[in-house]
């Protein structure tokens, strides 16, 4: 009984941790709305993709341009310990309802780490509807997840979107999108876009330097 008790406490817990990760959200969007925004974005990207001038065949270095964080959201963001655990989210809770979506993009990735796809989509979908870049790498992120699990391994079709995801997001400016797909196109072969796009990342964030 005593373990049994333990395990509904550690359960509690782990529940009560993934409400805060996430809870913050329902404040300015509807949970009704989380699956309709989150289709809508994977609906548009095949439009997107489809667009001459979205190849993937040039990069020209674009840089993020959102408002700076407020000073209070910062504050929150910079007080999370650098390990991950509870009082991080919850720092980065505090900081994503201020409206910064580095903590919010935290957030995703603790929920993934996670593999609670249910818990990250609420925030992907909130940095979609903000016009944050990251929502796009994020999406890609919960799709690669999924793919993944139980051992799966994606088809090429599910490839093919986790890609145009990213390149969308590094195009619109994030520097770790711009760093993943500088991978993918070295992987391709294409070194003078793979070089590009990491110039571009590190330039915007020094620590994606490898």
């Amino acid at each position: 009984m005593i373990v049994a008790a333990q395990h509904a406490r550690a359960d509690s817990d782990w529940q009560k941790n993934q409400h805060l990760r996430t809870d913050w959200v329902f404040a300015t969007l509807k949970e009704k709305d989380i699956g309709p925004t989150l289709d809508h974005a994977l609906k548009d990207q095949s439009r997107w993709a489809n667009l001459p001038e979205n190849a993937p065949d040039t990069f020209r270095c674009k840089k993020l341009e959102l408002a700076p964080a407020s000073p209070a959201a910062v504050a929150a963001f910079n007080e999370a310990p650098t390990t991950r655990g509870p009082d991080a989210d919850k720092a980065y809770a505090k900081a994503a309802s201020l409206g910064y979506w580095r903590a919010a993009a935290r957030l995703v990735g603790s929920n993934l780490d996670d593999e609670n796809w249910e818990g990250a989509a609420p925030i992907v979908a909130w940095l979609l509807v903000h016009h944050v870049p990251a929502g796009y790498n994020k999406l890609a992120d919960i799709l690669q997840a999924q793919s993944g699990y139980d051992g799966e391994t994606p088809g090429d079709s599910t490839l093919s979107m986790i890609a145009s995801l990213r390149w969308r997001a590094a195009r619109e400016g994030d520097p770790v999108a711009q760093a993943q797909m500088a991978d993918i196109f070295d992987k391709l072969n294409k070194p003078a876009i793979a070089a590009s796009l990491r110039a571009c990342a590190t330039e915007q964030n020094p620590s994606l330097a490898r």
